[in-house]
């Protein structure tokens, strides 16, 4: 792996999840979606998609789930 590879994918998800770990459960969420925009970014894209409570959300990325969890507990 490379030297980049390493710190995006090594490095800087240990920090991430090791401050999340001392943050608490409530912080899981907003650190899954690291990388994937802002609350702000994400809500409008839920909003412009016009999501209702009961619809189904298909997060075909390449990380944990952060944004599709975060669609989910918004509606």
């Amino acid at each position: 792996m490379s030297e980049e590879m390493s710190a995006e994918f090594d490095t800087v998800a240990e920090w991430t999840a090791e401050a999340a770990r001392r943050l608490g459960d409530e912080f899981f969420l907003p650190a899954a979606c690291r990388g994937s925009g802002s609350p702000a970014a994400l809500d409008w894209l839920i909003d412009a998609l016009e999501l209702q409570a009961d619809d189904v959300l298909l997060d075909s990325g390449a990380g944990v789930g952060g944004p599709a969890s975060y669609a989910g507990q918004r509606r």
